[in-house]
């Protein structure tokens, strides 16, 4: 009798593994997975390829966030056991360093802009990189370098600029123009409404001439930086010229003496009584 119910067992168990391996489809997203016990079914396909629901042999990649250590993919989904990315802040909480979700990208980064003095400290939030800055916020002046409006003083934006068409590397602290509002050397007003880096509406600011200099070469001059010739001049635009009759100076091609010093000797823009080659604040 023993050995009836054997056979009957036996076959009950076969007849169950060709039952488990009769799936030979499987819905589009998913594939075929079979199973140490012998038994066959579909699992989703990850976004690489890969069975993303499962490991080797078919256990979910994860349970909970703990289990997905990845700034890309910080988010375990319950419903498929798979590492998404991030939705929220809360996905972040276990990637150490970058608390803050960029949601648009799902990526965990350093800091956020709206909460930069929380995750920077003193220093800006870069709304580029989603890193904190070197910069200490509020500290740069009229058309020093910035990365983040909040670098600027106040009434000042972060904008990008160029010289001779060619884009600059992160932008400068610059005022809106208006009546009254742009001040030399400063005066020349940017010829087209730019929004600023953190995001504010495009506006028409108060600048340089593009064409000719950059605020480094016209800072340069404000320094009362000297020189010996045009390499010592690093700054785009600038040149060594002679500037009144304190000697070489750090200086840059002008149009108008409005684009000058307001006063003493860089505040004339002419060709040094015609022994230059260019017109230059100073000259």
């Amino acid at each position: 009798m023993s050995r009836v119910l054997w056979v009957i067992a036996l076959a009950m168990l076969i007849g169950g593994a060709n039952c488990a391996r009769e799936t030979v489809s499987c819905p589009e997203g998913t594939a075929i997975v079979d199973f140490e016990n012998g038994g066959r079914e579909c699992v989703p396909i990850g976004p690489d390829g890969g069975l993303g629901g499962t490991g080797g042999m078919g256990n979910p990649e994860c349970e909970d966030d703990l289990d997905c250590p990845f700034e890309e993919a910080s988010r375990c989904d319950p419903s498929s056991g798979i590492c998404e990315p991030c939705l929220e802040d809360v996905d972040c909480a276990g990637i150490d360093g970058l608390p803050r979700c960029e949601a648009e990208e799902g990526l965990c980064v350093q800091c956020a802009p709206a909460t930069e003095a929380m995750d920077c400290g003193e220093r800006s939030c870069d709304p580029a990189t989603r890193e904190c800055s070197d910069i200490v916020r509020g500290s740069r002046a009229e058309c020093e370098a910035c990365v983040s409006d909040s670098d600027c003083m106040e009434a000042f934006m972060c904008v990008p600029m160029e010289f001779g068409n060619v884009p600059l590397r992160g932008g400068y602290c610059l005022r809106r123009s208006g009546p009254e509002q742009c001040t030399q050397p400063f005066a020349f007003p940017l010829p087209d409404a730019r929004e600023s880096l953190s995001g504010a509406a495009p506006a028409l600011y108060c600048g340089v001439n593009e064409n000719l200099t950059s605020c480094e070469a016209v800072q340069a001059l404000v320094d009362n930086q000297g020189c010996g010739d045009d390499f010592d001049c690093v700054a785009p635009g600038g040149i060594c010229r002679q500037v009144g009759s304190i000697g070489l100076r750090c200086t840059y091609a002008c149009s108008f003496a409005t684009q000058c010093l307001e006063e003493d000797s860089g505040s004339t823009c002419g060709d040094a009584s015609g022994t230059a080659e260019e017109n230059y604040c100073g000259g």
